[in-house]
């Protein structure tokens, strides 16, 4: 048992401590150069209390015993005005975690500035031999420790690694200037190709040149997986998580064993997929990770829940108690709650190009400015970026100047295709949540409406 936690047994009822640590190399990128290179790392611990029937939570990066029990103080003292003990809670107990694959690589904690300088050339050699410049860019590389104890006797440690590559990509063509903004996270080097993404990068650009407008219209949409990893965590990871569910904020609070979707459509939160940007053998709360189904064939199976929301709701956690942060180095400063892992939608049976050539008349969505949803009532509108018009079952101009629009919650009742093919991504360039294992889906007789001008 750590001294911090110790220390708050010693003043409350139970306690919960968490302390993390997170190394980073960042590289930064400006016209085809490394412009700066800047190292970091950053410690700090938590305490979750529960005193006389409500929770208390404070943190701090003060090891001193001045600063402990300082962060110990103000989480009793908070406790007064914290949210009520649900009845059966209790810190999570269980011992052991799940194994996981592929989460951690010694040759990212380890990287050398010059390693990361030398990848960080690949990929900006490539570039400039297709006439393609960097406006920004950045390469990050990030290993992370976090520790859960708690007064249950349980204690518990995760590591992992991660490596982040974000670029704004300019091409200038006939007076007109065409971006592309690559965004890949990994979380093994092997998975990292700067070659590929550069290549992939220039492809895409060449073919978005001289864009038309869009048709308007009601017809099949196929929307890429990195459109859906933000759409899907900001519509369906909400509302099928434990508290939106208790607050009765979300159309399937009362929808379990029916019918919500396509039957082909299988959804899972699942925290233990290989490789998987928000894979974790533990959730931050010390539970260990699981492969959660939400949806199978259509019907409504689950919800995910964390400890606290879980004893509200009379279940047992899933394993989604994370803490969520505007960076990999903050982890501490934030309550655990309930929060998606991994979605995965379950890969279909044919291939993306069979799907295309089923389809007479329909748009290929790789790209949109701002792939979000409400998770009240699944409403979206995605301005389109980068697509293409599908016409006879073949890939046509490429289209801009309009946008798909419509309710994801009625969309997955309306899929008529599921790629084979899946992608690992994530949709926010930090943390350990709300990263997604998506195929590319066909979804019918959707609205393309003209860009308001």
């Amino acid at each position: 048992m750590d001294k911090i936690l110790k220390l708050a047994i010693g003043k409350t009822d139970s306690a919960e401590t968490f302390l993390s640590t997170t190394k980073n190399l960042n590289l930064f990128i400006e016209k085809d150069k490394v412009t700066n290179i800047l190292r970091g790392e950053t410690s700090g611990f938590a305490v979750r209390v529960v005193k006389d029937g409500k929770f208390g939570f404070s943190y701090g990066n003060d090891f001193s015993d001045n600063g402990i029990n300082s962060v110990i103080e103000t989480a009793s003292k908070v406790s007064k005005f914290g949210d009520d003990i649900p009845k059966g809670f209790s810190f999570p107990s269980k011992k052991g975690s799940t194994p996981v694959k592929n989460t951690f690589d010694p040759k990212i904690a380890e990287i050398s500035e010059p390693e990361a300088l030398e990848i960080a050339k690949r990929f900006t050699s490539a570039l400039k031999e297709k006439g393609v410049d960097i406006a920004f860019g950045r390469l990050k590389f990030t290993s992370f420790s976090y520790t859960v104890s708690n007064s249950t006797g349980l204690e518990k440690t995760e590591n992992g690694t991660f490596v982040l590559f974000y670029s704004n990509l300019v091409k200038k063509h006939e007076g007109r200037i065409i971006e592309y903004e690559p965004m890949e996270r990994f979380r093994m080097l092997s998975q990292f190709s700067p070659e590929k993404i550069a290549n992939e990068s220039i492809n895409f650009i060449q073919s978005s040149l001289n864009p038309k407008t869009v048709d308007v219209g009601k017809y099949p949409v196929i929307i890429s997986p990195k459109v859906m990893a933000e759409l899907f965590a900001t519509t369906l990871g909400e509302a099928l998580s434990g508290n939106t569910v208790l607050m009765k904020a979300t159309p399937y609070f009362d929808k379990l064993g029916k019918q919500v979707a396509s039957k082909e459509f299988t959804l899972y939160d699942d925290g233990t997929y290989p490789a998987g940007v928000a894979t974790t053998g533990i959730d931050q709360e010390g539970t260990a990770s699981q492969k959660t189904p939400l949806i199978q064939n259509g019907i409504l199976k689950n919800f995910i829940f964390d400890s606290k929301y879980g004893a509200k709701a009379g279940k047992k956690t899933t394993g989604n108690g994370r803490r969520g942060g505007i960076s990999y180095d903050e982890y501490f400063i934030f309550n655990p709650t309930v929060t998606n892992t991994n979605i995965v939608v379950q890969a279909g049976k044919l291939p993306l190009e069979k799907i295309i050539a089923e389809t007479k008349k329909g748009l290929l969505l790789e790209k949109v400015a701002w792939p979000r949803g409400s998770s009240a009532n699944g409403v979206f509108s995605l301005e389109i970026r980068n697509a293409f018009a599908i016409k006879n079952g073949e890939l046509a101009e490429p289209v801009r100047w309009g946008n798909v629009v419509g309710s994801v919650y009625e969309a997955i009742k309306k899929i008529t295709g599921i790629s084979k093919e899946t992608f690992i991504s994530s949709p926010f360039p930090t943390g350990l949540t709300e990263a997604a294992v998506l195929p590319y889906i066909k979804f019918d007789n959707m609205d393309v409406v003209a860009k308001a001008s």
